[in-house]
């Protein structure tokens, strides 16, 4: 049976990493979760200071990495991953702008609690991002079609400058 001074401990110590990281101080906030034990560190809840700590710090990636970890840990000797930890890592690759891994994670996810919120959101934010990536195409595609245009009279001009 879980011990309820533990509950109480890992509680206590989750807000106040979050009371440092809002004191901007995500670092100590980071080494104070990491003196928790290893069960404990992969807890749902310190599993998310610990990424947004990380987000704080401008490592996305490594936020996703922390999902990651403990998603890897509760596997272990576990019928199944907890979900929350596979959306975690998911969400986080995403933000971190690594689409191919977001979409394992969101195909674990699906596997595991395909009924799970988190799928719906996550395949939203993939769309998203896809519609806003081909946007991006399409002004890139403009900016350069302008910029030929713009820069060829100049290069023709030059060229015959020389000549």
């Amino acid at each position: 049976p879980p011990d309820p001074r533990r509950e109480r401990k890992v509680v206590y110590l989750r807000k106040l990493a979050a009371l440092l990281r809002r004191d901007s101080q995500p670092n100590d906030a980071l080494l104070l979760l990491r003196g928790l034990e290893p069960a404990e560190k992969i807890e749902p809840d310190v599993v998310e200071e610990m990424a947004v700590c990380w987000a704080l710090l401008g490592k996305p990636a490594s936020a996703a990495e922390e999902y990651e970890k403990a998603g890897a840990v509760s596997m272990i000797g576990l019928p199944m991953a907890d979900w929350r930890l596979v959306a975690g890592a998911a969400r986080w690759r995403l933000k971190a702008g690594d689409r191919d891994a977001a979409l394992q994670h969101l195909d674990t996810l699906r596997r595991i609690n395909p009924t799970a919120p988190a799928v719906t959101e996550l395949e939203e934010a993939m769309k998203r991002l896809s519609i806003s990536d081909f946007r991006f195409q399409i002004a890139d595609c403009r900016l350069e079609r302008a910029m030929m245009h713009t820069l060829r009279p100049l290069a023709i001009s030059n060229v015959q400058s020389e000549i």
